[in-house]
């Protein structure tokens, strides 16, 4: 079962309702942008989880910029080193929207997770974007593909999706 968003680790009841899911005997995966590594934390202590999925939006120090809203990077840290050190399954993931990211962010977001077993690269669809300036826009192959080759230097492996 997926438990995923708008950011699922803002539900109030999101432990009683994975541990109920969980009784039935399913296995969880919880999509995440990272905003609350305290839920996080709780959730792998009780072993709730057998998967996570980070989104990571930017580069920590552009994440308000790109996100357009503030953003307490302190705590997206936190959720990156909680999935560090863990030994559950999990992976970063950041989608590659064209004008906003460029293949510079996308090697220091890579920086930032050093180490990490899996970072996966989105591709942007732009057909369903609300941004009427995004419309058509993506990464080229070509980019998409050096991107990853920079991500591999510091993740452990990288994934073009």
């Amino acid at each position: 079962v997926v438990i995923s968003g708008g950011e699922p680790t803002i539900q109030k009841d999101l432990l009683l309702f994975i541990k109920k899911i969980k009784k039935m005997g399913f296995l969880i995966k919880l999509d995440t942008s990272g905003i609350n590594p305290d839920i996080i934390s709780q959730l792998l202590e009780k072993s709730l989880l057998d998967y996570i999925a980070m989104d990571i939006k930017a580069p920590l120090e552009k994440y308000s910029t790109i996100t357009m809203k503030k953003t307490d990077i302190t705590q997206i840290k936190k959720s990156i080193d909680i999935l560090l050190s863990s030994s559950i399954d999990y992976e970063f993931r950041t989608t590659l929207v064209p004008t906003l990211l460029t293949i510079e962010d996308i090697s220091l977001i890579a920086k930032q997770i050093k180490g990490a077993s899996l970072y996966v690269l989105q591709k942007f669809v732009s057909d369903t974007t609300i941004s009427p300036s995004l419309k058509g826009k993506f990464f080229k192959e070509d980019i998409m593909k050096r991107s990853k080759e920079l991500a591999e230097q510091y993740v452990k492996k990288c994934l073009l999706r």
